[in-house]
């Protein structure tokens, strides 16, 4: 686990946002053998904060990642009706 993410939820075992840039970090690192902690991370984020900005936009960057294009789709557009301000949900798909 990287170490600032590790940290973050060492601190707050109950902080979706952590979770979901633990996600997005492990996406980034292009290391896709850790596909299924990805998936873990994304689904405890979403347990945590369903509606959160960032638990969204981090569900459809790992589905986008892993294939599931519709229901990214639907994650990113529950992103996008959310917020009125994007530059959260535009920067992973630029």
């Amino acid at each position: 686990m990287p170490s600032g993410s590790n940290k973050a939820i060492e601190l707050d075992s109950n902080n979706a946002s952590a979770y979901a840039i633990y996600t997005e970090i492990l996406l980034d690192e292009g290391n896709f053998e850790d596909i299924q902690t990805a998936i873990d991370m994304s689904q405890k984020a979403q347990a945590l904060d369903p509606n959160a900005l960032e638990t969204l936009r981090a569900r459809g960057y790992v589905l986008f990642n892993t294939g599931n294009f519709d229901e990214a789709i639907q994650a990113i557009g529950r992103l996008l009706q959310s917020t009125t301000s994007c530059g959260i949900c535009i920067t992973r798909w630029e």
